[in-house]
């Protein structure tokens, strides 16, 4: 398992170096989205930009490496709407901190990855708590 976490992490350090641009496979492509510092309004407008450009382009997924302490709870409402609209895979990489808002913002991904061991005990709680709390009427 660790040895995976650390591939991971290679991986996706390797594809911070060029944030929100494609990384060419043969036949498919993925765009890694920077969310990063406090969760505001003008996070919305970013992660717009770059969802309908990985959607244009025909990427098969976005990675968004989130690194946050948190924010604006109706930014972050706002922003889990935007990802809800995308058909595209959505995956959070908690790089190292997703926390309040930005917790919240991973929930909607579809896969949640973090490369912190220690941490991970926290983010499978929260995850949880998100479920339960999704699922409620």
């Amino acid at each position: 398992m660790k040895r995976i976490i650390s591939w991971l992490g290679i991986l996706f350090i390797s594809l911070m170096i060029v944030p929100s641009l494609p990384i060419f496979a043969k036949e498919d492509s993925v765009y890694v989205i920077p969310i990063e510092n406090e969760v505001e309004k003008g996070l919305y407008q970013f992660l717009k930009r770059g969802i309908e450009e990985a959607e244009e382009a025909g990427a098969k997924a976005i990675i968004f490496d989130i690194d946050t302490p948190g924010g604006a709870v109706n930014a972050a409402t706002d922003i889990s709407e935007l990802l809800s609209s995308t058909e595209l895979t959505k995956i959070a990489y908690v790089n190292p901190d997703a926390i309040s808002a930005g917790a919240y913002i991973a929930l909607h991904a579809d896969e949640i990855y973090s490369t912190l061991t220690e941490r991970w005990a926290l983010l499978q709680s929260l995850i949880k708590l998100g479920i339960q709390l999704i699922k409620k009427p």
